[in-house]
């Protein structure tokens, strides 16, 4: 509908500009009463002009208001459509086997493997447990990146923050909603893993730090 609401907005300003052009390029023609014939000619064109106009206004007019109804009615049907699929391939029960079932149950319980989805790419890989760890322990062992700590430092950065937060609040930096959300009453260390980079060199699967906190 907007298209059709631009294309009358272009159209109606050509044919009025036609029609003002008429008038200003022959108004002395139209003030002498001797040139009745060409006057006559003159007016009838711009009279056909002013016709085109109000006619091109009405069609595009109930173009307007059918296309309107036709998408409405359009949106009507596809959403009956679709509520009626969904209801027909509902999911009743389980879409696997049973011997699907087992094999999903024992590759969850193997201990020596790890399932992760890869860094990209949508994959999902299976890894060999030692080497997983391994590898993100070789990581961690970079020590212009980590460093080694003796102890659980959580409730010290905890008080710290809230803090930091107070002061915000009191200075008028955070509301006091935004300050409820931030403090964290009972904050855990965060968890760390990778995700295989198998894009990469696939003999010696990297993987990318994510830390869930």
């Amino acid at each position: 509908m907007i298209i059709v609401v631009e294309e009358v907005k272009n159209e109606l300003a050509l044919v009025k500009e036609s029609c003002n052009k008429v008038e200003a390029e022959n108004t002395t023609t139209l003030a002498d009463p001797t040139s009745t014939q060409h006057i006559i000619k003159l007016q009838n064109e711009i009279m056909r002009y002013r016709n085109d106009l109000i006619r091109f206004k009405k069609q595009k007019r109930e173009q307007v208001n059918t296309t309107g109804s036709e998408v409405k009615t359009f949106a009507q049907v596809n959403r009956y459509d679709t509520e009626h699929i969904l209801k027909q391939h509902t999911l009743k029960g389980d879409n696997l086997t049973k011997k699907e079932r087992a094999s999903l149950k024992d590759l969850k319980e193997d201990i020596s493997i790890t399932i992760r989805p890869a860094d990209k790419g949508g994959a999902l890989v299976i890894q060999d447990y030692s080497d997983y760890t391994m590898e993100i322990l070789e990581q961690l062992s970079d020590i212009n990146t980590y460093q080694w700590i003796t102890y659980n430092p959580t409730s010290a950065i905890s008080e710290k923050l809230k803090a930091l937060i107070k002061r915000s609040l009191e200075s008028g930096w955070l509301d006091e909603h935004t300050a409820t959300f931030l403090i964290n009453e009972n904050p855990k260390i965060p968890i760390l893993y990778t995700l295989p980079k198998v894009h990469k060199d696939p003999a010696k699967l990297l993987g990318r730090l994510i830390v869930w906190a």
